[in-house]
């Protein structure tokens, strides 16, 4: 029931938003506003249904988005992108940091307000970037290579505020800090194993034997799979999905794959933006 209201609501609100030129995003998110418990109370936010679905959108969006990035791509800005993501990060904690102490903070509150304000929504943004057409420009690569760079910086972000709370030892953090990279590698060895020795044979074989259906299914399967393991890593369930599509960019079922999910995505992300509000 409440993903029937949520959606139903999203998207006459969003059609409404594009109506009047603001983003179908914008409407989706009063559409939650307004049917949630703040406001007519018909969805609860106790409910994990929807969260579960919601996540959903945002591993296949990550996954489409891997899926567009080839190996060429990933070159041209893969070095500059994470050097970016890195100083954005630093200097935008740093400086949100410095003005909530201006305005009366104490040191820990004041950096955990910028650990906040550093990270943004990668689903939002990459939404709002392909709905503008701008995702495949020199600015849109490099806004997603930082808002990637924003997903890894989770970890380090609440080790940071952990210590400055004072509940743990440096030695530990650091212990922390060395085993969640060891995490990463081991995702991305995993993901990408699989994703380049084993699914592109199995939608060989699917393909060959003319079921149209399947070759869906065993992409969103492997989308939703890939994060899941990232997100049991302790790292982040979007760029789990993300590394799954990164692998199968050069398969030659890439553009099919981008094509079938596209349409899944839209209805999932929708639920996702409305969950927000």
């Amino acid at each position: 029931t409440d993903l029937v209201i949520l959606l139903s609501a999203a998207s006459l609100l969003a059609v409404v938003a594009e109506r009047i030129g603001l983003s179908a995003i914008v409407g989706s998110i009063i559409a939650g506003v307004v049917v949630g418990p703040g406001v007519l109370g018909w969805v609860h936010n106790d409910h994990l249904e929807v969260q579960y679905v919601a996540e959903f959108g945002v591993a296949l969006l990550l996954f489409t988005i891997g899926l567009e990035i080839t190996r060429d791509r990933l070159r041209a800005f893969g070095l500059p992108g994470a050097g970016a993501g890195v100083l954005q990060v630093g200097l935008t904690t740093i400086i949100a940091a410095v003005c909530a102490m201006i305005m009366g903070w104490p040191a820990a509150g004041a950096v955990a307000i910028g650990a906040m304000v550093a990270l943004s929504s990668t689903a939002a943004v990459v939404r709002t970037l392909t709905d503008s057409g701008h995702l495949e420009s020199a600015h849109g690569r490099m806004a997603l290579a930082m808002l990637l760079v924003q997903d890894l910086a989770i970890v380090p972000l609440v080790l940071l505020l952990t210590v400055i709370g004072g509940t743990v030892e440096v030695n530990e953090v650091a212990a922390e800090l060395g085993s969640a990279g060891l995490r990463m590698i081991g995702a991305v060895l995993i993901i990408g194993l699989v994703a380049v020795l084993l699914l592109p044979r199995l939608l060989q074989s699917l393909l060959l034997s003319g079921n149209r259906e399947l070759p869906v299914v065993l992409a969103v399967v492997t989308g939703v799979l890939a994060a899941w393991l990232s997100h049991e890593m302790g790292l982040s369930a979007a760029l789990g999905a993300f590394i799954a599509g990164l692998a199968l960019a050069n398969s030659p079922f890439a553009r099919q794959i981008r094509v079938d999910v596209t349409g899944l995505k839209a209805i999932f992300l929708t639920i996702f933006f409305a969950s927000i509000g």
